[in-house]
């Protein structure tokens, strides 16, 4: 009996930290501070230490915007039509929700990103403002 305990805490610690490491759940922004690009922005959420959730960069999950330091003259139009987009509803939007929160390679915060209920990811991709990125070479804005 003891032995079947013991194993059951161990699957369940195991469980938890395997599902906690992949997703670190849901948050309502206070306020994004900077629009970077069509997929990148800066937000404050206070109800985190200002250590990570002061002027935290978030990365919209799922999707490559064109670059604002493209090579290209036109990957940069692109980029700024891209930015323009995810700005109007931004500075629109009533609230602005992180969901399926994770961290990328480069230990920065990426999440789904909804602007009022609107999914900025799908909304970037429908206007052919993104494409779907699921990591490893990114698209070639240029061509």
């Amino acid at each position: 009996m003891t032995k079947q305990i013991s194993l059951f805490f161990f699957l369940t610690f195991i469980t938890f930290n395997i599902s906690a490491a992949d997703n670190y759940g849901d948050i309502t922004v206070d306020k994004v501070t900077e629009i970077y690009d069509g997929d990148s922005f800066k937000v404050n959420i206070h109800s985190w230490p200002d250590i990570i959730g002061k002027e935290v960069i978030i990365r919209v999950n799922g999707i490559d915007a064109p670059e604002m330091n493209a090579q290209c003259e036109k990957e940069r139009l692109m980029a700024q039509l891209a930015k323009q987009h995810t700005a109007n509803l931004i500075e629109k939007s009533f609230r602005v929700e992180l969901k399926n929160i994770q961290r990328d390679q480069y230990f920065r915060i990426k999440a789904d990103v909804y602007v009022d209920r609107v999914h900025l990811g799908n909304s970037l991709l429908t206007n052919k403002f993104a494409v779907p990125y699921s990591g490893g070479r990114k698209h070639n804005w240029c061509e």
